[in-house]
């Protein structure tokens, strides 16, 4: 959880004190952001609300928690995981 939560951070600083897009870049940049990050949202949100109390920051479920094989489980098998990385290159 460590080393995610760093690398979250290096994400967000990247974004925020990284390179500029070139000025005609921008738009198309904008346009690909919004697509990427709202294709990385659906997943991730819908992850969430598909596991419930189930969701824990460890490896390890907890030991209540059922095996999701349906909503967006029945598609990707880590779809937290690939909605934070879309959403970190929409950042």
């Amino acid at each position: 959880m460590l080393i995610q939560t760093i690398l979250l951070v290096g994400v967000v600083v990247a974004g925020v004190v990284g390179a500029r897009w070139p000025e005609n870049l921008l738009v198309p940049a904008l346009v690909i952001a919004i697509i990427s990050g709202a294709a990385g949202l659906w997943p991730a949100v819908s992850a969430f609300g598909t596991l419930g109390k189930s969701v824990s920051p460890f490896p390890k479920p907890p030991a209540t928690a059922e095996l999701k094989e349906s909503g967006v489980y029945g598609l990707v098998r880590h779809p937290i995981h690939g909605g934070i990385l879309m959403m970190s290159l929409a950042w």
